[in-house]
C-alpha cells in the first residue's frame, strides 16, 4: 500500500510541475497573441487569464497526472520489491 502512495504522490507531482510549465508558457503565448492582436485589430484585443481559470489548469493537470499514474502504481504495489529491482 505504501508503494502505490508513493507512486501516486510521484504522478501528482509530475502532473503539477507539468502543469505549472504548461500555465507559464500558456500564459506568456497569450500575452504575445495579445501583443500581436493590438498591433493588427487596434487597443481592443485582450487576453483573458483569470486567477479561476489558473486555478482549474492547475488542479486539471493533477487530476490527469493523477489518473495517468493510478495503473502504474497499481502495478508496481502487487510485486515483490526484489522481483521489482530485478527488470531495472
Amino acid at each position: 500500500m505504501q508503494v502505490l502512495r508513493i507512486f501516486l504522490i510521484e504522478a501528482a507531482l509530475i502532473g503539477t510541475v507539468g502543469g505549472a510549465i504548461g500555465i507559464t508558457l500558456g500564459a506568456l503565448l497569450a500575452k504575445l497573441i495579445e501583443l500581436a492582436g493590438r498591433a493588427y485589430m487596434g487597443s481592443g484585443f485582450v487576453t483573458l487569464i483569470t486567477p479561476k481559470l489558473l486555478l482549474f489548469s492547475l488542479l486539471f493537470a493533477l487530476l490527469v497526472g493523477v489518473i495517468s499514474g493510478m495503473y502504474p502504481a497499481y502495478r508496481a504495489s502487487r510485486l515483490e520489491p526484489v522481483e521489482a529491482l530485478r527488470y531495472e
